[in-house]
């Protein structure tokens, strides 16, 4: 596979990941779960399909050809966590704004 599709690759496994962790997120929230819970489960739903992706791309050859396929999941782990903490409100929960945040 070449690099470039790799890259390409790594971009929509990332993009997908997040799609799968907000939708999760979205879901848990309006079926009354709390935050916490709902935080870590949709972590859990990135990290999932990014460590499967990742590891269909053979991501963790880029670090050498000595590492094997539990460093792409460890990369994935980190996605998740990274989603977990820092974006799940992000991508599909519409936001609301007033006319005072417009400037209206």
């Amino acid at each position: 596979m070449s690099p470039i599709v790799t890259i390409i690759g790594l971009v929509f496994a990332i993009g997908f990941a997040s799609t799968t962790g907000a939708w999760t997120f979205r879901t848990l929230k309006r079926r009354g779960f709390g935050e916490i819970l709902a935080a870590t489960v949709c972590g859990l739903a990135a990290t999932v399909v990014a460590a499967v992706v990742f590891i269909a791309l053979r991501i963790h050859l880029w670090f050498g050809p000595e590492m094997d396929w539990r460093f792409s999941v460890f990369l994935g782990v980190c996605v998740g966590i990274w989603y977990a903490v820092m974006h799940r409100r992000d991508g599909l929960i519409p936001r609301t704004t007033n006319d005072d945040e417009r400037g209206a």
